[in-house]
């Protein structure tokens, strides 16, 4: 049986997404993706980013940011150059590469190549990273484990 769809409420640009996180108090999850080459991206995309699951435990829990690096010719070159340093800031070696980061942006945990293709196993990695930065902070966000 196919997990019900739901979508989460991605961002595009990284200094939104850090506006909202230190405004928000939250955790920051950052996606990045070949959407048009990476057949792992689109599975983990499909079975588990896309699921009502996962929108509902983090919705209100994380701030969203996904960075999509489609076939690189389909890109200008100023698009290339782009992408190739966003990918040197966040030293992406593979994709799908995740990265969730404190509200502040120090990084609390990395996985590329993810082998989430449950959405309670993305659950369980997140609450990990969180549960630890949070113990060391005031409890951020008010009201989640």
């Amino acid at each position: 049986m196919a997990p019900v769809a739901a979508e989460l409420p991605w961002l595009t640009s990284i200094e939104s997404a850090r506006t909202q996180a230190q405004a928000l108090r939250r955790p920051q999850f950052y996606y990045f993706t070949g959407s048009t080459w990476c057949p792992s991206c689109t599975r983990f995309n499909r079975e588990v980013l896309s699921t009502q699951a996962l929108a509902q435990f983090a919705t209100n829990r994380l701030v969203f940011l996904k960075l999509d690096f489609p076939n690189p010719e389909f890109l200008t070159s100023a698009q290339a150059d782009q992408m190739e340093a966003r990918m040197h800031e966040f030293h992406i070696m593979g994709f799908p590469t995740l990265v969730l980061l404190s509200p502040e942006g120090l990084e609390l945990g990395r996985a590329i190549g993810p082998d989430f293709y449950e959405p309670a196993d993305l659950m369980r990695w997140i609450n990990e990273r969180i549960g630890a930065e949070a113990e060391g902070s005031k409890g951020w966000p008010p009201g989640h484990p």
